[in-house]
């Protein structure tokens, strides 16, 4: 059972003549100096270079993917028969490059050091990203969130270190020891979910506590089956630092580059995400949740300026747009210390918009208020899942 992808055959071939055409290049640089000939190959070299940096990184994301049991269902329900363990090679190769291999890449690495010192960082930090990268994201996809966002944040620290090469090889070094404890979490994680049955599996026992029905089976649920729709706490904190992070990292990287981004584009950035957090919040309580038990006419006509139980469902909305105004005043320009207030403004927009309460089954089961006609099949809030 050999796992490979049909497309890889043709890239092959065409690394070849590109790392071919890169070494023609070298050559000529080194042997040639001094004759028109060393111009020809420095251009030949530096064009090839680019080719080089999308083609070995496809090669990396190939490497996990055709390999790892974990993208391929038939592979997943083999392993299931076997005796295999997480501490005993995969059946079928290797879900990380082999020593042949990584001689490969040093070889490659080592011939464009020779032309540039960039070039080399250019290659090993794009292949370091993607084979990461996708050993994260697998490891992700079976439940080991830990090394998703570790691979993040160390990630979007080779923008602010690009500067000093010798950090962004100590970060991408620490990115290679992700990768492998990546690789190690999720084949763990995959024995020990084949190893379970289906009335084992969490996510199968947590639908059978949700399901109320009858001894005969004949009933529909009756009450309502609300899911809570509020991220966790901990989740909030986690994804509003990661992309603070990840905002600030770009920002700077760009900032470097004062003719990529025009002046303000950084705070026009954090204005679409705040009103992106107000109209989430209100289309998902307000439009489609519950409307006010009193019209607005209604609340004039009585003086009923607050409803209480109701109106703190705008309290989010309003600390975000005072939140906005305060930090645009506060960053108005590019320096590192307006990029960090920036990035801070990004963290707490988040934060807000994702953490703070109400949450929605407490929303729709305690406040005053009436079914919105816009919910899913009109108001039936059995069917709201």
């Amino acid at each position: 059972m050999m796992r490979s992808s049909p497309w890889f055959f043709h890239l092959g071939p065409i690394a070849c003549l590109v790392l071919a055409f890169y070494v023609v290049g070298l050559l000529a640089i080194h042997l040639l100096q001094g004759s028109p000939w060393q111009v020809w190959g420095n251009e030949l070299a530096h064009g090839a270079v680019p080719l080089l940096v999308v083609i070995l990184p496809i090669y990396a994301f190939w490497r996990v993917v055709a390999y790892h049991p974990a993208w391929s269902q038939d592979y997943r329900d083999w392993l299931r028969n076997t005796p295999w363990t997480s501490e005993q090679p995969l059946p079928f190769g290797p879900a990380q490059p082999t020593w042949p291999e990584l001689a490969a890449l040093l070889v490659i690495l080592f011939l464009a050091g020779l032309v540039e010192w960039s070039l080399f960082l250019s290659i090993w930090c794009a292949v370091t990203v993607v084979y990461v990268g996708t050993q994260a994201l697998t490891a992700t996809a079976r439940g080991r969130y830990a090394w998703g966002y570790a691979t993040w944040f160390t990630g979007f620290a080779l923008p602010v270190v690009w500067t000093s090469p010798w950090f962004v090889l100590l970060v991408t070094v620490v990115m290679q020891a992700i990768g492998r404890g990546a690789l190690a979490a999720s084949l763990r994680e995959l024995r020990a979910q084949t190893a379970l049955t289906c009335e084992q599996l969490p996510f199968y026992r947590a639908n059978r506590r949700n399901r109320e029905v009858s001894l005969d089976g004949a009933l529909l649920p009756l009450g309502p089956h609300l899911s809570e729709h509020r991220v966790k706490t901990r989740d909030a904190w986690l994804i509003s630092v990661a992309v603070a992070w990840a905002y600030f990292a770009i920002s700077l990287a760009a900032a470097r580059n004062g003719n990529v981004v025009e002046d303000g584009f950084f705070r026009t950035f954090v204005v679409i995400l705040a009103v992106g957090v107000i109209v989430v919040r209100l289309w998902r309580y307000v439009v489609t949740g519950l409307w006010p038990p009193i019209s607005y006419r209604g609340r004039l006509a009585t003086r009923q300026w607050l409803v209480p139980g109701y109106d703190r469902v705008f309290a989010a909305p309003l600390l975000v747009l005072g939140m906005l105004f305060v930090g645009i005043y506060l960053a108005p320009g590019t320096t590192v210390r307006d990029l960090m207030t920036l990035s801070g403004l990004v963290f707490a927009l988040l934060l807000v918009g994702l953490g703070m309460g109400p949450g929605y089954r407490e929303w729709m089961l305690t406040a005053p208020g009436r079914l919105s006609p816009m919910q899913p099949d009109g108001g039936d809030t059995r069917q709201i899942q």
